[in-house]
């Protein structure tokens, strides 16, 4: 060809190939298709998805609530700051809680009044962190403290009860000029008597007051530090789930992809054995696609049209049983976007669908691309029944009337 037909052939046929040339003799090569060649030889000449299309990579970045607290932890002045909040929150909240509290303790005739609450909430709220997967150190001493110093707030209204049990001593001294009682008979006493037996307040608390703080505040803290050790077996537990249903849906993929793969097989097996009869030159009358029984089809049900196929059903109750909707409901979205629906009128007698044991369903046209499953779920009138706008509760709810009906008629 000369370069002035090739130029030509470009200006004629660039539209077709969608491209528009500046400089149309340097851009020959670039010329692209609408379609992606497929290599004959390959995997992708035999099935119908590649496994990175199995494998998208779903759950590798998959963290639990231990690596979110820790890769989100506040550091330096940030942390210092939000702590420092916390405390005046928390400090706010007893300045104003105590008149309350001392109004409630007057009408029940209760003598003393309760000091502010404020300190033993401030240092409370600024040990405090979001982190519900561990109870740290600062916490469980902020927990003591704070419950030492709310008892220092009622040592005025505690101690005179306290004190009933154990006396507190009084340190009074006998008057000058007072004779003492004598030790014994017929001994002169000392000058002057000692203080009144009893115990000695620490930092303004009846000892049994400071130390049921101390026991009060280490209570707090056990509970604290198993509720969570709680929520990290419970986060360890959603994180296996997780897990699991990935792998469960991987498994999936590839078995429906088998499966396609195996209906697609056998119906262009079907068409085959259709072409011997329609071809006017084959004239080989043999028997259809399945002559191992004397020719019949080994048919074990009957479906008709309009009927949602849902393979994983089992997984599906138990998504229930657990009260996973969220996980349910998608396992019915997924059959509906997948086609998983048989096609045709809602007639038994008008469009019959059988059912070969092996799975296979066969229409007027063929064998279906997909084959239902031992133990699935068979929904009749499906796209009346759900609709892809609807909640996750309310397809559950539908599930459920189908359980129902299921057991009520002996197909379950």
């Amino acid at each position: 060809m000369a370069y002035s037909d090739i130029l030509n052939a470009t200006q004629l046929y660039g539209t077709l190939l969608n491209n528009k040339y500046a400089n149309t003799a340097n851009n020959i090569n670039q010329s692209k298709l609408e379609y992606t060649p497929v290599n004959p030889y390959s995997s992708s000449a035999f099935a119908t998805q590649s496994s990175r299309a199995l494998y998208p990579g779903t759950g590798r970045g998959l963290l639990t609530g231990m690596q979110l607290q820790e890769e989100n932890q506040l550091e330096g002045m940030d942390k210092t700051l939000t702590k420092v909040g916390q405390g005046l929150q928390f400090a706010n909240f007893g300045n104003k809680v105590t008149p309350f509290l001392n109004q409630a303790l007057g009408s029940l005739g209760v003598s003393g009044s309760v000091g502010s609450l404020g300190p033993a909430a401030a240092l409370f709220g600024a040990t405090r962190d979001s982190n519900p997967y561990d109870y740290s150190q600062t916490e469980a001493l902020g927990t003591l403290g704070s419950s030492v110093l709310a008892a220092r707030s009622f040592s005025n209204v505690l101690n005179p009860i306290l004190g009933k049990i154990m006396p507190l001593a009084s340190g009074a001294a006998i008057p000058a000029g007072i004779a003492a009682p004598p030790l014994a008979a017929g001994v002169a006493g000392p000058l002057a008597a000692p203080a009144a037996a009893g115990v000695k307040t620490i930092f303004g608390m009846h000892p049994l007051l400071l130390i049921g703080s101390l026991l009060l505040g280490g209570l707090f803290n056990k509970k604290k530090r198993k509720d969570a050790r709680k929520e990290v077996e419970k986060e360890i537990r959603r994180v296996a789930g997780e897990q699991t249903k990935i792998s469960q849906d991987r498994a999936e993929a590839v078995e429906e992809q088998r499966e396609e793969m195996l209906a697609r097989q056998a119906a262009d097996m079907y068409e085959d054995t259709q072409a011997m009869y329609t071809n006017q030159y084959g004239g080989n009358y043999r028997g259809g696609y399945n002559m191992e029984k004397g020719g019949k089809m080994d048919v074990v049900a009957e479906f008709t049209g309009n009927e949602l196929i849902v393979n994983d059903q089992d997984q599906l109750e138990s998504d229930i049983a657990r009260g996973d909707n969220k996980s349910a409901a998608n396992r019915i979205r997924k059959a509906m976007k997948g086609g998983k629906i048989t096609p045709g009128k809602e007639t038994h007698k008008g469009n019959p669908i059988p059912v070969a044991s092996d799975g296979t369903m066969y229409t007027k046209g063929g064998p279906m691309n997909f084959k239902v499953k031992k133990g699935a779920g068979v929904y009749d009138h499906a796209t009346d029944q759900f609709k892809m706008d609807m909640d996750d509760d309310s397809i559950v709810s539908v599930v459920k009337k189908n359980m129902a009906k299921w057991r009520k008629n002996n197909m379950a």
